[in-house]
């Protein structure tokens, strides 16, 4: 007797099966990469605040102040130009250089633009980074800085300011709420760390706004 091996391939509702199945493992797929790169970036970030503040501590060692002043045409004077670039005090992969390798501005790992600042005092200076998404803020501002040595975050241009750190999850949630804010009006957000600042809060959230005004 002859037998017949009666294969005529899948049935199409098998078919729409294997397809529901690859698509909901795709899914997952780029939410855990997306989650892993937001989480890659955030460390990133966390190490290279720590490096800058070296550097820059490093740079004027033999100083009494931190120098990085700023004129009346905002953080793109000489003083910035020549100290914060031209003596490269951020890491290479946060500059973004033209056609002769000359550094035009510095940006952050989420490709947003990135600042280091002397207070008008020059009794600390800053780091600012610009439209951080929320996750990134919450962590920057619920992060141990002792190694870093960072005296206060500020969020938003003195919004909301604390000189105790680290911030407790819960307070940096509400903290960084204002991106939530800003999106709805289209603005520009910013989260600022503080070094080597000893003075009065006050002062503090003045000196802050006032940089901000010539950012």
């Amino acid at each position: 007797m002859i037998n017949y091996n009666n294969e005529n391939g899948r049935s199409m509702i098998e078919m729409l099966g294997v397809l529901a199945i690859i698509g909901v493992l795709s899914v997952g797929g780029i939410a855990g990469y997306t989650k892993a790169m937001m989480k890659y970036r955030i460390n990133k970030t966390i190490e290279q605040i720590t490096l800058i503040a070296g550097n820059v501590r490093t740079f004027f060692a033999n100083q009494k102040t931190i120098s990085l002043r700023f004129n009346k045409d905002g953080p793109q004077d000489e003083a910035s130009e020549k100290i914060v670039r031209k003596a490269r005090l951020v890491p290479e992969e946060m500059m973004y250089l033209n056609g002769d390798g000359e550094i035009v501005y510095l940006v952050s790992t989420f490709g947003e633009r990135f600042f280091v600042i002397g207070s008008p005092s020059s009794k600390f200076f800053s780091l600012y980074f610009y439209n951080l998404p929320q996750e990134a803020c919450i962590e920057l501002l619920s992060h141990d800085w002792n190694n870093a040595n960072a005296s206060a975050i500020s969020v938003n241009g003195g919004e909301y300011l604390t000189f105790f750190l680290p911030v407790n999850v819960d307070d940096a949630v509400k903290a960084c709420d204002y991106i939530n804010r800003s999106l709805d009006s289209n603005g520009d957000y910013n989260v600022s760390i503080l070094f080597d600042y000893t003075g009065d809060m006050t002062d503090a959230v003045n000196e802050t706004k006032e940089i901000l005004s010539k950012l």
